[in-house]
């Protein structure tokens, strides 16, 4: 069920599962449409062929829309979703902060922030994911899978936003997890994912 669900996490595996329907749908139609044009060429059976050919016009109408919608939604407005919800939670974050202290240095503040992070308890819902975020997310989670007597591995994975990680590169932040029961996950390890697809461990 886990695996299903991650499928349709991915907007690709979305969009190619509907244009396989789609295709699925022809080549039905396709097939109804030649046992009808074989029949005998009469009034009734015209008219079968005319609704055959106007109701897969309408179905064929109705899925092309479903498709362009789906990329609309997965390549324009969830990642805008995605960065707005992130740069939300980042500058609530940093707000007190800010009011406070004055600004640190990059790598103490990011060190700070790790030491924030240890010990936090999360709800173990599963959220959707852009693509991108999914693929990032998968980095470290495979790796962890071939490599499951490492220190630095944990029970579970969840994605937790944008970072600036070193020499000011924007990384992905990859939250390394502790099961507590079914419903809760203890934050132990966070990962940095850096645009050339490789990462390292940040706490």
């Amino acid at each position: 069920m886990g695996a299903i669900i991650h499928f349709f996490q991915v907007p690709l595996y979305r969009e190619l599962s509907v244009a396989a329907l789609i295709i699925l749908l022809i080549i039905v139609y396709y097939f109804r449409y030649l046992h009808f044009a074989r029949l005998p060429d009469t009034r009734l059976h015209r008219r079968w062929l005319d609704k055959l050919i106007h109701g897969t016009r309408r179905v064929m109408i109705v899925f092309a829309v479903a498709l362009v919608g789906l990329v609309v939604y997965d390549r324009l407005i969830m990642p805008r979703m995605s960065t707005s919800a992130t740069a939300s939670a980042t500058s609530s974050k940093r707000a007190p902060a800010d009011r406070t202290k004055k600004k640190a240095a990059p790598k103490a503040s990011a060190k700070k922030q790790a030491a924030s992070s240890s010990g936090e308890v999360i709800d173990a819902t599963e959220h959707p994911l852009s693509s991108q975020q999914y693929h990032d997310l998968l980095v470290v989670e495979n790796y962890y899978k071939k490599n499951a007597t490492d220190e630095n591995a944990a029970e579970a994975y969840r994605y937790r936003g944008q970072a600036t990680g070193n020499a000011g590169v924007k990384v992905t932040e990859i939250g390394g997890y502790q099961k507590l029961g079914s419903k809760k996950l203890k934050l132990t390890h966070l990962y940095w994912v850096y645009p050339s697809g490789q990462f390292d461990v940040h706490q």
